[in-house]
């Protein structure tokens, strides 16, 4: 659990995690335009269910 960060309600344990929006609409709902994980197994909102979950970390655009 030590190597978990929370960026502004995101929970992951990604190196580095971009997210875009198209519109302030899309932010405030949570719902990212495209998602990127380098060196992440998981990325979730909050305790919503994962939007990406892998045993292992891997390198993700989506």
């Amino acid at each position: 659990m030590n190597s978990w960060i929370n960026p502004d309600g995101w929970n992951t344990d990604a190196y580095i995690t971009a997210l875009t929006y198209f519109d302030d609409k899309q932010a405030l709902q949570h719902r990212p335009s495209r998602h990127i994980i380098i060196y992440g197994s998981r990325l979730r909102h909050g305790n919503s269910d994962p939007l990406y979950s892998e045993l292992k970390k891997n390198n993700k655009i989506w």
